[in-house]
């Protein structure tokens, strides 16, 4: 099993003409699309303008996006119809250590919802499963469904990933979570960044 990982790497942000190249030749694409998704590594690749556009171009074209968020100000991906921080994440955008109770989850989930136009977060919350809540409060609560952890690896990618395809599908909002809670459970349980078949 997982015991360590250490990275080292860049997180120089993009020059100015690199990102004018990346929304000229994004943006027209956005349309014919049924997901956009940002999977956010926190490298210096989705800069606040390279959010914004994408985001823009996306609503305006009616595509739903999807965002895994890596920065601790989560205003530049505001408009976005679903954010899917984990514990640490939702707490660092509400500016909290930690959560002493789920009720404290889903209120921080419900004041980024307001805050910032999300029409819902998704909480993934490891081995307490994931909570989503809308601009209302919670809708439901998924219990994690993993029997043994692994590798950790990918996980959060394999949710929203899910997440995304279920909804474009025409799932409603809380079936895709379902799906995308049982998919994680899946590649958790695996050794490396698994994938997931059909057949799971």
């Amino acid at each position: 099993q997982q015991l360590l990982r250490s990275d080292h790497e860049s997180r120089t942000k993009l020059k100015d003409d690199t990102i004018a190249k990346l929304i000229e030749m994004v943006l027209p694409e956005i349309p014919s699309q049924q997901a956009l998704i940002l999977s956010d590594y926190g490298k210096g690749m989705l800069t606040p303008e390279l959010c914004r556009a994408l985001i823009d171009a996306a609503r305006k074209a009616q595509v739903p996006v999807f965002v895994d968020p890596k920065q601790r100000d989560v205003a530049v991906y505001s408009g976005a119809t679903v954010l899917s921080p984990n514990l640490k994440e939702l707490a660092a955008a509400v500016g909290v250590e930690r959560f002493e109770s789920d009720d404290a989850i889903i209120k921080a989930a419900s004041q980024l919802c307001k805050s910032h136009q999300f029409l819902y977060v998704l909480v993934t919350r490891g081995e307490n499963g994931m909570t989503l809540v809308d601009q209302q409060g919670l809708i439901a609560h998924y219990p994690a469904v993993a029997h043994e952890v692994f590798d950790v690896s990918g996980a959060g990618d394999t949710v929203i990933a899910t997440l995304a395809t279920c909804f474009a599908a025409g799932a409603p909002m809380a079936q895709a979570a379902e799906l995308a809670n049982y998919a994680g459970g899946i590649v958790v349980g695996r050794l490396g960044t698994a994938v997931v078949h059909r057949s799971d």
